[in-house]
């Protein structure tokens, strides 16, 4: 995104996030002054796993990071569905053809959550955008647009935006005046990460460390997933485990470990090699689950105020694409606001920004929501069915894409290439051609607020139809 804006402005963000460190580097390079406000010193990085779908590997390809992806991600060649017994045999497959990602044109990246948390650090550093650690903001004035840290120092800038992730203050206290509701969905996530070379020395966990396929462990109500990250010097596994307990000490953080011999739920799997990886780990992090209510509103009624990220989206625990949809936020905004030529286009383009990722969110909320259902669905007659079905991708898996039933591809493939074929960029070109002209001729025929309401209310979203075939 080469575009300078033809108006600079100051962007405030709230918390250094993956999503704001993103939105500061696209806002940057859109010509917008950018400062950065973190609480707390922000040396923590996550030392866990995260999956980089195409549609997100797209984008940091855009923004210069493809040799660093090179070095540091591991391309994913295949997910493997594993059944839950003593062997951990494959039951089903999903191959990533290369035909498939080179229409794409990005690849499924593997990688560790602090080395894209780094990278996008330089990267916004680099593009000029300003960084303040140690500064926790306690109020946001949405009309005077301004943020006032513990101390009392105040910010001030033309819009901010809230990056403050899965408890925001700015959703809960600026945005909206009810916040949603959170509930603990009686699950656990538990992450842990060892090197390779360590798991080398151990028969059982050596194979782990010998494919780049993202393994999936399909358990009774339950569900691990693991794979190699750090240019594949390690390994991160996840599970996800019913509990019953709701006085659980875990939080949603991602900083607390703790000593895995002192974890007292039951262990799910069966597979030995799952339970032998957080034995060598000995610590692990453990992340409860909170499922908020969807909520309408992300950009205050000033217009000058939005969240991002997961502040805006919160979606559960080690998903696919809960990094994905902070840095299509980011994209989003930056191409938008690469345009604005006037103070007073500020609203509608924050509303535009609504509009058009509030479908995308929820869609790819369902899709997680219903996949991970799906692994871990409890033992019976549907998770025979399931069973059943993915063992004829095993017989698929055998051919080449243009060998392949183009059924079982359209079934198999659609719902995917649908999310990983989204550009935020190409959307943002889209609203604009409908809306451009009159938003740069509004002031002259109507008023801005006239004018936002019809935006606002206008749907942007085009929907996305892929045709997989053969061909694709």
């Amino acid at each position: 995104m080469d575009a300078k804006a033809p108006l600079s402005l100051k962007f405030v963000v709230i918390g250094a996030s993956i999503s704001g460190i993103a939105c500061a580097y696209a806002l940057r390079q859109a010509g917008h002054d950018v400062l950065v406000l973190e609480a707390t010193d922000g040396s923590h990085r996550g030392e866990g796993g995260i999956r980089v779908p195409p549609n997100m590997t797209r984008i940091l390809n855009d923004w210069s990071l493809r040799p660093l992806l090179d070095k540091w991600a591991v391309t994913c060649p295949e997910f493997i569905f594993r059944s839950d017994i003593a062997s951990g045999e494959p039951l089903g497959i999903l191959k990533l053809h290369a035909q498939m990602m080179d229409a794409l044109n990005a690849n499924f990246l593997l990688m560790k959550h602090g080395d894209l948390h780094t990278m996008l650090l330089e990267l916004a550093m680099k593009a000029g955008a300003e960084f303040k650690y140690n500064v926790p903001i306690v109020e946001v004035d949405p009309w005077e647009v301004t943020a006032t840290s513990s101390d009392g120092s105040i910010y001030t800038g033309d819009v901010i935006l809230g990056a403050d992730g899965l408890d925001s203050m700015i959703r809960n206290e600026v945005v909206l005046d009810d916040p949603p509701t959170a509930h603990f969905a009686h699950k656990i996530a538990l992450e842990a990460t060892v090197s390779t070379a360590l798991m080398k020395q151990d028969e059982d966990l050596k194979s782990l460390t010998e494919s780049a396929e993202w393994w999936v462990w399909m358990s009774d109500g339950a569900a691990a997933n693991g794979h190699l990250i750090h240019g594949g010097e390690e390994f991160s596994l996840n599970v996800t485990i019913n509990v019953e307990d709701d006085s659980t000490s875990f939080t949603e953080s991602w900083k607390d470990k703790v000593a895995f011999d002192q974890v007292n739920f039951r262990f799910p799997f069966h597979d030995p090699r799952v339970f032998k990886f957080f034995e060598l780990a000995g610590t692990a992090v453990p992340v409860k689950y909170i499922i908020r209510d969807s909520f309408d509103d992300w950009v205050h009624e000033s217009g000058k105020v939005a969240v991002v990220g997961e502040a805006a989206h919160p979606f559960m625990p080690s998903c696919s694409h809960n990094a994905a949809m902070g840095i299509e936020d980011a994209a989003m905004l930056g191409s938008l606001f690469s345009r604005i030529s006037s103070r007073e286009q500020i609203s509608t383009l924050l509303y535009a920004y609504e509009e058009l990722r509030q479908p995308r969110c929820a869609e790819t909320q369902k899709s997680e929501h219903e996949r991970r259902d799906f692994i871990a669905l409890p033992t019976g007659p549907i998770q025979e069915l399931r069973d059943q079905g993915l063992r004829e991708t095993l017989k698929q898996a055998a051919l080449d894409w243009d060998d392949a039933d183009e059924e079982f591809l359209r079934a198999t493939y659609e719902a995917y290439i649908i999310i990983f074929a989204y550009d935020a960029g190409e959307m943002a070109d889209d609203w604009w051609t409908k809306w451009g002209n009159t938003l740069e001729r509004g002031k002259e025929s109507q008023s801005e607020s006239e004018f936002t309401s019809r935006a606002r209310g206008a749907s942007a979203l085009s929907t996305v139809s892929v045709s997989v075939s053969s061909s694709a």
